[in-house]
C-alpha cells in the first residue's frame, strides 16, 4: 500500500542481480544444455525451407518485377502482361492481384458475332498460302519464331528469344528438334539395273556407289552429289539422299525384277533434278529408252524431323509407342522393333552406325501425351546381363538386313488409310474425360491409327572423323502427311528444344561442316540464294549515310557483297606453264630468301593474269570428294606442280568411271585445273572471320614469322589456346592491304564458334593458287613436314581480311570435304 509523503527504494539492475544470487546460493548449478544440431535442424526443416524459398521469391513477390518476368526466357510472350491465360496456371493468380492494382483500364473485348467464323480452322489456314507452301507446323513456329520465304517454303528462321548460345547447349547436352519437311523425295520405280546405270550417270563417282549391297536392301541411305549428267566435276545440283525400297526376294533378277528408289532433295534442287531425270529418260540413245521407268514427284506426302544432340535417342525411345504385331494387317515388323527395343539404353545417336535406317509402326502419339521423360541419372544404359550387352555391341558392329523391309510407308493406300483413320482432338479428350485417374495414357484399340514411319541416321563424314557429331548427326524422323503437328507437340513437351535455319547453319558451323546451301559456291541454289542477299544488303548500304557506312573503294574490296569467286578461275590455256616453272625453281636447295621473293612476286602476276574469260552465271567446279581431298594432301609434297596433281586426279576419276559405270566429263582435266576446294580457316592468334572476307596467300618472310605459333596450335590440335596463348604475337605489319594478286579465295560462312572459344570460317579457295602457296610454304620450310598433322592433313598458313577491315590477320587454312 502506497503511503503518502514515505517515499518507495528505487532499485536498479545490480541490485537485483545481487539479491538473487544471495537467494539461489542454497541451488545446485546445473551443466549447461547441449544442443544437437542434427536433431534441430531435422525437426525445423520445414521452416528452413520454406525461409529459403522466401528468401528466393523474395524479388518474384515484393518486388517491383511483374510476374511474367519471371519465366523462362523461352516462356515469355509478347502480350504475356496484357493476357492471362498466356501464363502458366500456377501463376495466374499472383498476375491477377498485380493487374488489379493497375491504374489503366483494359479494354473490353470486341463482339465477334458480326465476324465469319471459320468452321475448321486448319483448312482455312492452308487455303491462304499463295506462292509461298506453308508447313503443317506453320502456326506454331509463327508464334514463337521468326519466319521467312525461302525456296518457295514459309520458314523458321530463328526463335524470337534470339539466344544463339542456349541453342548450342541444347545441341551440345540436350536435344534439339528442326521442322525440315521442305526436303521431299522423287520416287523412280524401274528394273533395278535401268534404275542404276541412270543413277550413275548423274551422282559423283568418288562418293560410295548406290548399287552397293548395304544401300540396294534398304539397310542403309547414301548421300551423295547430283550433278548433270556426264558433266562430273562440273554441273554439280546439289545434294540428294538415296534410299532404296528393301527387296523381298533374297536373290532376284536385276534386270526384270522392278525396284522402287527415294531421292529426298532440297526444295530449290527439286524441280531441277526432276526435270533431268525425265530428259534422261526421254533420250533416244538412253540405256532406259526402250525400258519402262516411271518418275514421280512426291512432294508434300511426307513430314521429316530432324533430330540432333545425345538426348534425342532417349526422347525418340519414350514418345514412339510400338504397335502390337497383328498377324491380320502385316503391317509390323518384328525384326525392326526388337532391334528398336534393343537399342533403348543408348546414351546418344552417335553410337549407331552411321547411314542405318529402321522402318516402324507406332502407335498415335496422343494416347501417351504427354510423355514424362526419365531424368538423365535415371535413364543411364542398364543391361539385365552380359548376353544382352553383347547383343547390342554385335548389333552395333554388324547392322542385320531387313530391318526397313515391310514397312507399309512405302504404299501410297497405307498412308492414305493412317490419315483418314486418325482420330480428332475432341475424341481423343472425350476418351481422356473417361480415365479414373486424370493423366493417364489411353489403352489403344482396335480402330486407333497405326503410323508407318522411317527413322533414318544422319552422319557425316568429317563429324565421325573428327568426332563432332553432337552437333550435326542425329535421327531423321520421316512420317506421312497429317501427322506432323501431333508428333510435333509430343517431341516438344519430352523436352526437345526448337531451331530454325539459323540453328541449323550454326550447328554446322561448329562442327566445321559446310552447309547446304550457304556453302556450296558451285550450285545454282547459292547462286539464287547470293543474289537476293546481295540486293538486300546493296539496298540497306545505299539508304545508309556516306559518313556511317564504310568506304569499300578505300578499303579495296571490289565486291563487299557477293564473292568474286569467277575471277579466281585461271585460263587453262594461259600463264600455268609460268606457274609451274616457279614451283619447280623452289624444289632447289640454293633458292636464297630474296630470289624466293622475287619469285613470289612473279607467281602473283603470273596468277593476275589468269582473270575469268567465261561468264559470271556459270557456277563454278568445287571438288567435295573425301577422296580426292585425302589424295591432294598426301600429294602436297610428292609432286611440285599443278599440271602433275591435276594429271594423277583425272586418272583416278576416269579409273573409277571404268570401274563403276559412271559417266564424267569428257573434259575432266580443263575442270581440274580450274577448280576449288572447301576450306576451313582458324586464327592463329586472334580475330574472328567474317562472312564474304577475304583469303590471301602469305610470302615467305610471313611464314617464317608465324610458322613456331601455327606449329604450335597444328601440335595441339587448334584447342589449347593456353599453350599457345603463351608466346609473343609478332610485331609484323597487319595493317597493309595485300595486292588482289594473292587472293586465294573468299568465306561463305564465319564468326565466333562457341565450340572453340575462338573464331572460325569456312570458305572456298582456288586449288591452283592454294596448291601454289602449298609449294611455297614447304620451300620455306626446307622441305619438312611443315605444319601437317598426324592423320596426314596439310595446314597452310594464310591472311584473312573482312570487308570492313584493313587489318589482316594470320591464319591456317586447312583443306576439307
Amino acid at each position: 500500500m502506497h503511503v503518502q509523503g514515505v517515499s518507495e527504494p528505487v532499485y536498479n539492475s545490480k541490485d537485483i542481480a545481487s539479491n538473487s544470487l544471495k537467494q539461489d546460493k542454497s541451488i545446485t548449478t546445473l551443466p549447461p544444455r547441449q544442443l544437437q544440431i542434427n536433431e534441430v535442424i531435422q525437426a525445423r526443416s520445414f521452416e528452413i525451407s520454406s525461409l529459403e524459398t522466401a528468401l528466393s521469391n523474395a524479388t518474384e513477390y515484393t518486388g517491383a518485377q511483374r510476374v511474367f518476368q519471371t519465366l523462362p526466357r523461352h516462356m515469355r510472350r509478347r502480350a504475356a502482361s496484357y493476357n492471362v491465360k498466356r501464363l502458366p496456371m500456377h501463376i495466374r493468380k499472383r498476375a491477377l492481384v498485380q493487374m488489379s492494382k493497375d491504374k489503366t483500364c483494359q479494354n473490353l473485348p470486341k463482339h465477334r458475332y458480326k465476324k465469319r467464323k471459320a468452321t475448321h480452322l486448319s483448312e482455312e489456314f492452308m487455303k491462304r498460302p499463295a506462292h509461298n507452301k506453308w508447313l503443317e507446323t506453320h502456326v506454331w513456329h509463327a508464334k514463337r519464331m521468326k519466319m521467312v520465304e525461302k525456296w518457295g517454303y514459309k520458314l523458321a528462321d530463328h526463335p524470337n528469344d534470339k539466344n544463339l548460345r542456349s541453342a548450342f547447349r541444347s545441341s551440345k547436352n540436350q536435344s534439339v528438334i528442326h521442322d525440315a519437311s521442305y526436303i521431299q523425295p522423287i520416287e523412280l520405280n524401274g528394273p533395278e539395273l535401268v534404275v542404276v546405270k541412270l543413277l550413275q550417270s548423274f551422282l559423283d563417282p568418288t562418293f560410295p556407289n548406290c548399287a552397293q549391297k548395304d544401300y540396294l536392301n534398304g539397310s542403309r541411305h547414301l548421300v551423295t552429289f547430283f550433278h548433270k549428267q556426264a558433266s562430273y566435276p562440273a554441273g554439280a545440283i546439289g545434294l540428294v539422299e538415296i534410299l532404296w525400297k528393301p527387296n523381298h526376294q533374297v536373290a532376284g533378277n536385276a534386270l526384270t525384277d522392278i525396284r522402287t528408289v527415294w531421292l529426298f532433295t532440297h526444295p530449290d534442287t527439286h524441280e531441277r533434278i526432276l526435270k533431268l531425270l525425265k530428259e534422261a529418260i526421254e533420250l533416244p540413245t538412253s540405256l532406259v529408252s526402250n525400258t519402262p521407268v516411271s518418275i514421280v514427284s512426291l512432294k508434300g506426302e511426307f513430314c521429316r524431323f530432324e533430330f540432333c544432340g545425345p538426348r534425342s535417342h532417349a526422347i525418340l525411345s519414350e514418345c514412339l509407342q510400338l504397335c502390337s504385331e497383328n498377324t491380320d494387317l502385316g503391317d509390323v515388323n518384328s525384326i525392326s522393333h526388337s532391334v528398336w527395343q534393343q537399342l533403348y539404353s543408348l546414351i546418344s545417336p552417335t553410337s549407331v552406325s552411321p547411314g542405318v535406317v529402321l522402318g516402324l509402326t507406332v502407335q498415335d502419339p496422343r494416347l501417351s501425351f504427354p510423355i514424362k521423360m526419365k531424368s538423365r541419372n535415371d535413364a543411364q544404359p542398364s543391361f539385365e546381363n552380359e548376353q544382352v550387352q553383347s547383343d547390342v555391341l554385335s548389333l552395333l558392329k554388324e547392322w542385320p538386313a531387313g530391318v526397313a523391309y515391310q514397312s507399309s510407308i512405302w504404299d501410297k493406300e497405307s498412308r492414305k488409310v493412317a490419315l483418314d483413320t486418325r482420330a480428332t482432338n475432341v475424341q481423343i479428350n472425350a476418351r481422356r474425360s473417361m480415365n479414373l485417374i486424370p493423366g493417364t495414357p489411353l489403352a489403344p484399340s482396335s480402330t486407333d491409327s497405326r503410323i508407318p514411319i522411317l527413322l533414318i541416321h544422319r552422319a557425316n563424314y568429317y563429324s565421325m572423323q573428327f568426332s563432332r557429331g553432337e552437333y550435326s548427326d542425329g535421327w531423321d524422323l520421316v512420317i506421312p502427311r497429317g501427322w506432323a503437328k501431333e508428333f510435333w507437340l509430343t517431341f516438344i513437351f519430352s523436352g526437345a528444344r526448337v531451331a530454325g535455319l539459323r540453328e541449323k547453319r550454326s550447328f554446322h558451323f561448329e562442327a566445321a561442316i559446310p552447309c547446304f546451301p550457304y556453302d556450296y559456291p558451285e550450285t545454282p541454289t547459292y547462286d539464287d540464294d547470293t543474289s537476293i542477299t546481295c540486293a538486300e544488303l546493296e539496298k540497306i548500304y545505299n539508304r545508309t549515310p556516306k559518313a556511317k557506312r564504310p568506304n569499300y573503294e578505300s578499303l579495296q574490296v571490289p565486291s563487299p557483297f557477293a564473292p568474286l569467286f569467277h575471277q579466281l578461275e585461271p585460263s587453262i590455256s594461259h600463264s600455268i606453264a609460268e606457274i609451274e616453272s616457279v614451283c619447280t625453281i623452289f624444289t632447289q636447295p640454293t633458292t636464297t630468301l630474296t630470289e624466293s621473293a622475287q619469285i613470289t612476286q612473279k607467281v602473283s602476276t603470273a596468277s593476275s593474269d589468269l582473270l575469268p574469260g567465261k561468264s559470271t552465271t556459270a557456277p563454278i567446279v568445287v571438288l567435295h570428294s573425301p577422296s580426292l581431298i585425302q589424295l591432294i594432301h598426301n600429294l602436297s609434297h610428292a609432286l611440285p606442280t599443278y599440271t602433275a596433281l591435276c594429271s594423277v586426279l583425272a586418272e583416278k576419276l576416269t579409273a573409277l568411271s571404268y570401274k563403276t559405270g559412271s559417266l564424267i566429263s569428257s573434259d575432266v582435266l580443263s575442270d581440274l585445273k580450274s577448280a576449288f576446294v572447301r576450306v576451313v580457316i582458324t586464327p592463329i592468334k586472334k580475330g574472328a572471320p567474317q562472312e564474304r572476307g577475304i583469303v590471301y596467300a602469305a610470302t615467305e618472310s610471313d611464314i617464317s614469322t608465324w610458322h613456331s605459333l601455327a606449329s604450335s596450335m597444328v601440335q595441339y590440335s587448334f584447342s589449347s589456346q593456353k599453350k599457345a596463348s603463351t608466346l609473343e604475337e609478332s610485331d609484323a605489319n597487319l595493317d597493309d592491304i595485300p595486292s588482289k594478286d594473292r587472293i586465294l579465295g573468299y568465306l561463305t560462312t564465319g564468326h565466333f564458334s562457341l565450340r572453340q572459344g575462338q573464331g572460325q570460317a569456312i570458305g572456298c579457295c582456288s586449288l591452283a593458287k592454294l596448291y601454289n602457296a602449298m609449294q611455297v610454304q614447304n620451300a620455306v620450310l626446307k622441305g619438312s613436314m611443315g605444319l601437317t598433322s598426324k592423320d596426314g592433313r596439310v595446314r597452310v598458313i594464310v591472311f584473312v581480311r573482312g570487308i570492313t577491315d584493313r587489318i589482316c590477320r594470320p591464319a591456317l587454312l586447312e583443306i576439307i570435304s
